[in-house]
């Protein structure tokens, strides 16, 4: 255990509703250098900006429908415009333009069909993906308004809700998790009907059903991985996967063919692990809790159920010595369910189930 934190704690801000309501995702803006950040509690996204000063400001509310709650945000930049994007989902199934006030004009699954997390692809800024509460992972265009793909399992229904969503690097591969126990990797780069697809959304106003995905053909299915429901997926380096369980195990890993290369797609049991560390996390054994990795994929973060911070080295080459910085603090003692780091890791943000956004500084001594 090192005695120096990489970051200390910087400031606070606060509900000032008479019952503290959790906040269950915050994102920094990766397309500004202005420490812009997002936080969705109940059915409210706020954003806010961390100034010069280290001072938190709020710059605007977004409001959905009363019963509304959001568990997901993420960001992209329309590359034509340069204009940024936030959208958000949670328990009503549909995806909301947030900085447009806007909800989109389809309905994405059926109405109660719950979406618990949304990313999108980091090579193509209109497609982003989304992890539904049936089991299905759906793939839409954001300009076109439209879905372009499912990836549904054998085992999807309402007990078995995909969770956790997230793209490669390189933006041609897809993983997801949840109530399965299981990883599924999705190759998009070389499934024609999904490429076909993908440029027909392009046409506006073009009707088309959406491709189906499945483990035949496009899917490879990774078991026996964890013990429980898998609630945090980050495809964070070209081959370099860390997962999260319910019951706070944290496997780092990577995803080989079996001769040590590509990824092959041409089977479902056609993929070697190479499992580089497993961490149990005390105080973090239910669901929910995501972690985060910074842009230069040197720290990782994740919260506890006590209101602490744990912070792990990356770059620490040793599969059984890694570092780990654990930050206490007297703000919150809640579970802290998310945590973003900026642009170019210098701050960071967690957000505690009492309503409080915590912001860390790297620590320049």
């Amino acid at each position: 255990m090192s005695h120096i934190s990489p970051y200390k704690l910087n400031n606070y801000t606060g509900q000032t509703l008479k019952y503290k309501l959790p906040i269950y995702c915050v994102k920094f803006c990766p397309f500004t250098d202005e420490n812009i950040f997002a936080a969705a509690f109940l059915n409210k996204v706020e954003i806010y900006k961390i100034r010069d000063d280290d001072s938190i400001v709020k710059m605007r509310t977004f409001e959905a429908e009363k019963h509304e709650y959001f568990y997901a945000l993420d960001w992209t930049i329309d590359e034509k415009t340069d204009e940024i994007v936030l959208i958000g989902a949670g328990m009503k199934g549909r995806i909301y333009n947030i900085l447009e006030t806007s909800i989109f004009g389809i309905n994405v699954r059926e109405e109660t069909n719950a979406i618990n997390e949304i990313v999108f692809n980091p090579k193509i800024n209109y497609l982003f993906a989304a992890a539904h509460e049936d089991g299905t992972v759906c793939l839409y265009n954001f300009k076109s308004e439209s879905c372009i793909a499912v990836c549904q399992t054998q085992r999807a229904n309402s007990m078995k809700q995909s969770i956790s969503v997230s793209f490669d690097p390189s933006g041609s591969y897809l993983a997801y998790g949840g109530m399965t126990k299981e990883i599924f990797i999705v190759n998009l780069k070389d499934c024609k009907d999904f490429q076909d697809n993908l440029q027909e959304s392009l046409i506006i106003n073009n009707v088309m059903a959406p491709v189906k995905l499945n483990l035949l053909h496009n899917m490879c299915v990774i078991q026996d991985l964890h013990v429980n429901f898998i609630d945090n997926i980050n495809w964070y380096a070209e081959s370099s996967v860390i997962t999260k369980s319910a019951n706070g195990n944290i496997i780092f890993w990577d995803i080989k063919g079996l001769d040590g290369q590509d990824i092959p797609f041409n089977s479902i049991n056609g993929l070697k692990l190479v499992k580089q560390q497993n961490i149990i996390i005390e105080n973090c054994d239910f669901w929910f809790i995501r972690f985060s990795v910074d842009p230069l994929l040197i720290y990782m973060s994740i919260g506890t159920g006590k209101g602490e911070f744990i912070l792990y080295d990356l770059q620490n080459d040793s599969n059984s010595n890694w570092k780990c910085h654990t930050i206490s603090q007297n703000i919150s003692q809640a579970t802290i369910r998310s945590s973003s780091f900026s642009f170019n890791g210098n701050h960071l943000v967690c957000c505690t189930d009492d309503g409080f956004l915590i912001t860390l500084k790297k620590n320049t001594l």
